[in-house]
This record gives C-alpha cells, structure tokens and sequence, in this order.
C-alpha cells in the first residue's frame, strides 16, 4: 500500500512537470541552456590514437583526426 502511494505521488509530480513543458516552459527551459566543449569531440569528434604513459597511468594522450593533441593528467576528467 505504501508503495503504491509513492508511486502515485511520483507519477503525480512527473506529469505535473510534463504538463508545464508541453504548456510553453519547454522554450524557457532550452533557453537557459549553455553550449560548452565536452573535450576531443568538439574538434572534430574522431580518435585516431591514444596512448597511456607507461609509469604513470593518469597521463593519457589522445590525437585527433583533425590534427589536435590532447593530454589529461587525471585518468580523462579533464583534458
């Protein structure tokens, strides 16, 4: 019974938040959004090598196809 009623609830609050988007907010929401570069993707989105430092496995490289050279010092978090 318990569960039931979280579900319900849950289903109530998802179709509420539907109900908002397909009434207009949708605009507002995408409005807000940023575009910001994800890493090697944004240069031409093709790996053609990647190589690992032998002793120190956090160190990656990773070349693109479109000429660029990227290194990360933290296992790819950042680049």
């Amino acid at each position: 019974m318990k569960a039931n009623f979280s579900l319900f609830i849950v289903q109530l609050l998802f179709w509420g938040f539907a109900g908002n988007l397909i009434a207009g907010d949708l605009d507002d929401v995408l409005a807000k959004l940023k575009f910001r570069e994800l890493g090697p993707t944004a240069t031409g989105g093709r790996i053609v090598d990647i190589a690992v430092h032998p002793k120190r496995t956090e160190i990656i490289y990773a070349a693109a196809a479109s000429a660029g050279l990227w290194k990360t010092e933290n296992n790819g978090t950042t680049w």
